[in-house]
């Protein structure tokens, strides 16, 4: 699944990273993965693009959004 999302996300703008969440103690994927681009520009132009053409996977869809950044004095401790 993670090679189909880096495929279509891959033609819509440079794709930095991926990073498929699973669950820590069966291993099996979640349904969610980060996506870094090279560039908020890049990024912007792919969730525009993605929103006007909604995707779909094995039946399931896509929805896609910017994650918060997070800062250091963010964090509770």
């Amino acid at each position: 699944m993670i090679y189909k999302i880096l495929e279509i996300f891959g033609q819509l703008a440079q794709v930095k990273d991926i990073r498929m969440m699973c669950d820590k103690v069966s291993g099996e994927p979640k349904d969610f993965v980060f996506i870094e681009f090279y560039s908020t520009e890049e990024a912007t132009m792919a969730l525009n693009q993605i929103k006007r053409n909604p995707l779909k996977i094995r039946n399931n869809q896509i929805y896609v959004t910017f994650s918060k950044i997070r800062k250091f004095d963010d964090l509770k401790v």
